[in-house]
């Protein structure tokens, strides 16, 4: 009887303790809008990776939308996994046209990848940015998404260092666009 008693004391205290945890982090976020906006002296070099698998129909948009970015050091390493269909030739067009796009196509999937975890790995092998930004083909981000909160000393990582209760307005999360 003594040890179904602590199976069950210990059941019920690991999500207490979880929730005790997460109410304590929460405490010591601030909000966005709390942010100072004022743009970083120098912008990390941001690398966004897009792995994508026939999406021939959603990639054109997604990428036309990430052509209108205006975060200022911005690579965008596109993997092209495996497609049958025109998603590799899409791509090749938008990097053909826009020095910031670069491809890769995988022609065959190792033994013992999964095609997307593989895809992952090789477009973080070729990125050259500070910070990783990983993403779907299909993903519409609005022209400011990156730049409305700046990484680094001015913006959200540094606020976020100093601590404080977060203010009780609710801020929106950054933005994304309907297709």
């Amino acid at each position: 009887m003594t040890a179904l008693a602590i199976l069950l004391a210990s059941t019920c205290f690991v999500p207490i303790l979880a929730l005790v945890a997460n109410i304590k982090m929460l405490r010591m976020l601030r909000r966005f809008a709390d942010l100072d906006p004022t743009p970083p002296p120098r912008w990390p070099k941001l690398s966004i990776i897009i792995p994508a698998c026939n999406e021939a129909e959603t990639i054109e948009p997604a990428l036309a939308k990430m052509r209108l970015l205006d975060y200022p050091e911005l690579e965008l390493v596109l993997i092209d996994d495996r497609s049958k269909d025109a998603t590799g030739a899409i791509m090749d067009r938008v990097a053909a046209e826009d020095p910031r796009f670069r491809v890769i196509h995988v022609e065959k999937l190792p033994e013992g990848w999964l095609g997307k975890v593989h895809a992952l790995k090789l477009g973080t092998e070729s990125s050259t940015g500070e910070i990783l930004l990983f993403t779907d083909a299909d993903v519409l981000l609005a022209k400011d998404a990156l730049t409305d909160h700046p990484p680094g000393p001015h913006g959200i990582e540094h606020r976020l260092s100093q601590g404080g209760r977060p203010p009780r307005a609710h801020h929106p999360p950054p933005r994304f666009e309907a297709p």
